[in-house]
């Protein structure tokens, strides 16, 4: 019954927009104009021309103002179009003007080669003023299909009359009767609004209920198979003024038991929409989302190419964008001139620059990630090794540390050298990017524009500074000589922006943002602590003492006053943090004061969850700014190192909620992360995830925030959307043109893996590398189980596994020896009967790194991965050979769980044969009885003593002289321990 509700509500939606949006034949998002929108059309005019539109009486007008020098010089045009190869197009439309001028309107490319399809002959049309020109003109599309297509109409330069004047669209339309939308029909908004992935189980759990009912409303949550297994009463909240809905709240926390594909309904409701978006139940509801969130940065890589298996899907490979990237400084700036390799790095956003500064807050955010997982949780948990599925897994370092010395390599090659520039050494590039801005869609491979470098900035300059003391530490285990690399880097540019403390960035008409920051207080302070915990020198702790940042953590954005915890133009908290989470010199009173800080100011964020309809932890003060998404994230980001420091679970359940306004319950009842939830990001602000642009660019991968509600918001298209009127929280459109309100980026993608990641590990425990189940009854075995081996014996070792009738997919494990008495020469271990090794490294002395894929054979029964050999040196003595493992997985990609380990003990002797006592090369009873008369005291026995051990126990008696006995009749097969 339940369900047949639902259905039908849903049906008569799609009825609702069937009958009063769009014939399903027409390309046009807006032809009318009766709801006063021009979206999606939009104006374009060069510098010199003058002009805007406007809905007017329901029509769209045009102010000409300027005419400008090119007769293209002013448009007006709906772009995202194709045209289908065979198919027969008709464009209508009306037009006038309030004065003599000319209009050519054309169906062609939005950028180069710029052919046209249909342009009424090459003729403008002539206007007279307050005459309507009616068009209805018809064309068949011969050529190949093409996408990125504009119907644009031409009205500058010799075209113009003698503004100002006006000209007056209306009824445009562009028909297909062929037409068959490839997105369907798009999921309706709800009326109750959940986090559209789901729940914890053991975790609150809250809906929102947009009703202007000021009565409590009947609630049920529905299970997957139709059942109400829970049901209760709304608790009205009322208006919300940051999204100006009247909102109830619902609590269903009691329920805990696990399911899928829930949903909650309003059974009293009348109403097409009384429902929400399916979820979950599960401790496992982020356990893909953190991956992806981290997968961001693969794809946004330059300077490589991004190829299967690592891209996820086909579509999203491409060739490396920029290879070899060698820049020169940019021209007029006062910069000598020379160039640089800067090969490499992360895309930053939506377009193809790489800026230094917002690099820096984002490679920061990973390494905290690090950070936080080696000291609070004492591994590296699910960032080790072969975690993530980036072309470096399996080179025996965290796949968290290989993509950010991706980013690490490019920030150290910004660095200006003495050769380069001896006035401006250590300094560091504030960006590069291209001299113009290159068009959507545009792949990395696809740009032609020259790239150069902008000048060193302060700011850049103690970016690399903070993150390079930082990386001195994560990487001092994995790689010490990159680690003393970054160190010295880091110590060259602190001491060059104490010689140079007040260079700020230099406005550049290019294509890249600006990124400019001319307060560096924050820059210097947040660099000394880095530098300070990494050296532990006076020298920086006598600065970061003296800062008036000193171990404060802000909670508000500068005038505007909304929630605030670090962007990357605000960067004291992050000293703060550091100061507060990893080991350093500090007193422990300082490092409480640190955290004190942290918890205190989430505090404050916490209160906010009382305050908003939608019960998320923000306040506004009535202005959501360019990625607020990213403000809110990051305030969950220290409410989870306040949990850490406290245990206090009200932090936790910040965080909880803030990823719920994420994902779903808010005013605009969207995923605001592309892959994941009914209503999800579709259409970023990206060059090359350009679908809506150009259908033959992929969609965005899963895992990308988008940048969320902009009040502040300039861009045409939520212009042309959105008005003064419109709530704060509702000022977004999920539109690729949209950069405003809908780009993505490094520095917002970087604190959302945080956070997925805590939140995963805290309610399923941190004991996996990967998301997936376990398969517990996995034996690793080392064979032989035990060794006697002579001076300078080469013998081997075998690991093998056993598993519960499961395929295994990949492993990877660590062997240790002592190095005093065995050698290994690595190139020299071999895959075995089943296995496919992919690299064994010497991990440290007596520690060999091996690890591998695509095993053949499945068990139970033995499975032999590798094979080792191992030379004994010339000391003599006894010891084991151990291993322990970094990760094994199934090939269905579920981490097995190593439940036993069997060690290999062994023994160097002294290049005797056990047994052999007389040294005759032959075992028999004359060495079982010379053995008795040494244990009864009639001789002593100084030669070959430890091949009389024949047990191996350490001593020499009388079970070892039976033991030859039992060996010399056949008894016994052999006399190996």
């Amino acid at each position: 019954m339940k369900k047949s509700f639902l259905f039908l509500g849903f049906l008569l939606c799609l009825i609702f927009i069937s009958t009063t949006g769009l014939s399903a034949a027409d390309l046009l998002g807006q032809n009318t104009f009766n709801d006063g929108k021009a979206y999606p059309w939009g104006t374009y005019m060069e510098p010199d021309a003058g002009a805007r539109n406007e809905v007017v009486n329901q029509q769209l007008v045009m102010h000409i103002t300027k005419a400008g020098s090119q007769n293209w010089g002013i448009q007006l045009r709906h772009r995202e179009i194709s045209l289908e190869q065979g198919h027969s197009y008709t464009v209508k439309f009306r037009i006038t003007a309030t004065a003599n001028c000319q209009v050519y309107a054309k169906i062609g490319d939005a950028d180069a080669p710029y052919s046209e399809y249909w342009n009424n002959n090459w003729t403008a049309f002539s206007l007279r003023p307050n005459v309507w020109t009616t068009v209805n003109e018809s064309f068949t599309h011969t050529g190949d299909t093409v996408h990125g297509v504009e119907l644009a109409f031409h009205m500058g330069g010799s075209y113009a009359g003698n503004p100002p004047y006006d000209i007056i669209f209306d009824d445009i339309y562009l028909d297909d009767p062929d037409f068959v939308d490839p997105d369907g029909e798009k999921a309706p908004i709800a009326d109750v609004r959940v986090n559209q992935i789901g729940y914890f189980p053991e975790a609150p759990k809250l809906a929102t209920v947009v009703n202007s009912s000021t009565s409590p409303l009947a609630w049920q949550l529905v299970n997957g198979n139709g059942q109400v297994v829970t049901s209760g009463m709304t608790r009205v909240f009322g208006h919300d003024s940051d999204s100006g809905d009247y909102v109830h709240q619902i609590d269903f926390s009691s329920y805990t038991i696990p399911g899928s594909n829930f949903h909650i309904e309003l059974p009293n409701v009348a109403s097409e929409s009384n429902f929400s978006h399916p979820f979950s139940i599960s401790n496992d509801i982020y356990s893909t989302l953190k991956y992806d969130a981290m997968a961001y940065f693969y794809h946004n890589r330059s300077g490589i190419e991004i190829t299967m298996p690592y891209a996820g899907r086909s579509d999203l490979t491409r060739p490396a964008g920029h290879l070899p990237e060698i820049a020169a400084t940019w021209p007029n700036t006062n910069q000598k001139n020379y160039t640089k390799d800067v090969t490499g790095g992360w895309y930053d956003a939506g377009d193809h620059g790489k800026y230094v500064v917002n690099g820096g807050v984002s490679v920061w955010t990973l390494m905290n990630l690090y950070e936080r997982q080696v000291n609070v949780l004492g591994n590296t948990g699910p960032v080790n090794d072969g975690s993530m599925n980036i072309p470096e897994a399996g080179n025996s370092m965290s796949d968290l540390l290989d993509e950010i010395k991706w980013e690490m390599d490019f920030l150290l090659s910004m660095q200006i050298t003495a050769s380069e520039d001896s006035s401006k050494a250590g300094m560091v590039h504030h960006k590069i990017h291209d001299q113009n801005w290159t068009a959507i869609p545009t792949r990395p491979d696809q740009d032609t524009q020259t790239r150069y470098l902008a000048p060193p900035t302060t700011a850049a300059t103690l970016n690399l500074a903070a993150t390079a003391a930082q990386a001195y530490r994560v990487f001092a285990d994995s790689d010490p000589a990159y680690a003393a690399t970054c160190l010295s880097a880091a110590e060259k540019a602190w001491q060059a922006a104490l010689a140079n403390p007040s260079v700020y960035h230099q406005i550049i008409n290019g294509g890249g943002g600006a990124y400019g920051d001319n307060n560096v207080t924050d820059e210097f302070y947040w660099a000394a602590c880095e530098l300070f915990i990494s050296t532990g020198q006076s020298e920086y702790q006598n600065y970061l003492n003296q800062s008036t940042h000193y171990l404060t953590v802000p909670t508000q954005l500068g005038g505007k006053s909304c929630s605030f915890a670090f962007d990357w133009g605000t960067l004291n908290a992050l000293g703060t943090i550091s100061l507060a989470l990893v080991p350093n010199n500090l007193p422990a009173s300082e490092i409480a004061k640190a955290q004190t800080a942290i918890t205190n100011a989430a505090d404050k964020w916490l209160s906010y969850t009382q305050t908003q309809g939608y019960r998320f932890p923000f306040d506004s003060k009535g202005n959501y700014v360019w990625g607020s998404n990213s403000i809110i994230i990051n305030l969950l980001l220290t409410m989870g190192l306040a949990h850490d420091f406290t245990q206090n679970q009200s932090y936790l359940e910040g965080m909880i909620l803030g990823m719920d306004y994420i994902l779903g319950r808010n005013a605009m009842d969207k995923s605001y992360v592309s892959g994941y939830g009914t209503r999800p990001l579709e259409n970023p602000h990206h060059r090359f995830w350009a679908y809506q642009a150009n259908p033959a660019y992929p969609k965005p991968p899963a895992g990308c925030l988008s940048g969320g509600p902009n009040s502040t918001a300039d861009d045409p298209i939520a212009s042309a959307l959105l008005s003064s009127s419109t709530p704060v929280q509702k000022w977004y459109v999920d539109h690729i043109e949209s950069y405003a309100t809908n780009e993505i980026t490094i520095n917002w993608n970087a604190p959302l893996a945080w956070v997925g990641f805590y939140l995963d590990q805290h309610f399923k425990g941190n004991t996996g590398p990967t998301p997936t189940p376990t398969i517990e009854g996995a034996v690793i075995n080392l064979l032989p189980a035990s060794n006697r081996v002579s001076e300078g014996q080469t013998f081997p070792l075998n690991v093998q596994i056993v598993t519960e009738n499961q395929l295994v997919g990949a492993y990877g494990f660590k062997i240790h020896f002592p190095d005093d008495l065995l050698s290994i020469d690595v190139t020299q271990i071999t895959a075995g009967s089943n296995g496919f090794l992919s690299a064994a490294n010497m991990a440290s002395p007596g520690v060999v790194f091996v690890t591998g894929f695509d095993i053949n054979g499945k068990g139970p029964g033995e499975v032999s991965l590798c094979e080792l050999s191992f030379q004994s040196m010339v000391p003599t003595g006894n010891g084991e050979i151990t291993l322990t493992v970094d990760s094994l997985v199934s090939e269905a990609a579920q981490n097995i769980s190593v439940v036993t380990i069997n060690k290999a003990d062994f023994t160097i002797s002294a290049g005797c044969k056990p047994g052999d006592i007389n040294g005759d090369e032959t075992v028999n009873i004359v060495d079982s009885l010379l053995i008795a008369q040494h244990y009864v005291g009639l001789i002593q026995l100084e030669e070959n003593l430890e091949c009389a051990d024949v047990n191996c126990d350490n001593v020499v008696n009388i079970v070892d002289a039976l033991l030859i006995a039992q060996y010399y009749v056949g008894i016994l097969p052999n006399l190996d321990c």
